[in-house]
């Protein structure tokens, strides 16, 4: 079957190590949207730290955005940074309070931090106790360039949203998912690894594979006619979901196991580009009436 969308993970697959995406992959992601063929973008991020990507795109058509492993779906459009953006939320799966007082409680027994996470307006909350933790969360922000909102309590919003996704910092992420696996309700919770300092935590049933389906089904395109690139241990289900699932050549493991395809360059060496180049050039794309 012809493939009618390519979903794109950003960091560490749609832009570089300088959080760019490079003028090589921008036009060639360019030349395919003006094919009619559909650009979405799939990141763990928040709407706010991923909106100017989707605007620095350029394209003639809204962007579809799945933000928060999956949990969140927008269509963003505009054609440039200087433009006016309209963000039209088309989908919403927090994870329900009572489950984030679950995780809130089991990290404060161990004097882990967690950031809570509003879906719509990307604001990150956090509660630190100790210098420890106000050192993760200024490294957490240093990698992201997402600040943080800092509370004395989470009762304050508690009662207000659940959260789209909430994560826990730690210096030994190992110890947290095996006290999670032990700790936590069994069945409720999709959690991995996000580094050696954070893992990440949805609602069992979400993930950015979750959040590929929905979006599709929104756009009606059906899964077989997407191409999913993704590097990081978060983009499992997302690659195995995909009709054709590539994994980046500087890919964890996790991805490149259930990956159909691996790039041949890294994401400092427009992998994603060349390898779409690869794919129109053996006749893979295919705009027009779904299949």
């Amino acid at each position: 079957m012809s493939l009618k969308l390519i979903a794109l993970d950003l960091d560490g697959t749609t832009l570089n190590s300088k959080h760019q995406i490079s003028e090589k992959t921008l036009s060639t992601i360019r030349r395919l949207s003006k094919r009619g063929i559909v650009v979405m973008i799939a990141t763990g991020r928040s709407i706010i730290s991923t909106v100017d990507y989707a605007l620095q795109l350029d394209l003639s058509t809204p962007v579809p955005v799945s933000v928060f492993n999956g949990s969140v779906g927008f269509m963003v459009t505009g054609k440039s940074m200087e433009s006016v953006e309209r963000k039209e939320l088309l989908y919403s799966n927090p994870i329900p309070i009572p489950m984030c007082r679950e995780l809130i409680n089991f990290a404060s027994k161990y004097n882990w931090v967690v950031q809570y996470y509003n879906a719509e307006t990307g604001e990150v909350s956090c509660c630190p106790k100790s210098d420890g933790h106000i050192e993760l969360l200024k490294k957490y922000e240093e990698l992201t360039g997402k600040r943080q909102t800092y509370l004395e309590s989470f009762d304050q919003i508690l009662e207000s949203y659940g959260s789209a996704k909430l994560i826990i910092l730690s210096p030994d992420c190992d110890d947290l998912i095996s006290k999670a696996k032990e700790e936590l309700t069994q069945g409720s919770w999709h959690f991995f690894k996000g580094s050696d300092y954070f893992c990440e935590f949805l609602h069992a049933n979400m993930s950015k594979g979750e959040g590929l389906k929905s979006m599709t089904k929104k756009l009606g395109i059906s899964l077989d006619q997407v191409v999913a690139f993704g590097d990081g241990n978060n983009d499992k289900e997302f690659i195995e979901y995909a009709g054709l699932g590539v994994a980046m050549k500087n890919a964890c493991e996790l991805p490149k196991s259930v990956a159909n395809e691996i790039t041949q360059f890294t994401n400092d060496e427009d992998g994603v580009a060349h390898h779409l180049e690869q794919l129109e050039s053996q006749g893979r794309f295919k705009a027009g009436p779904q299949e």
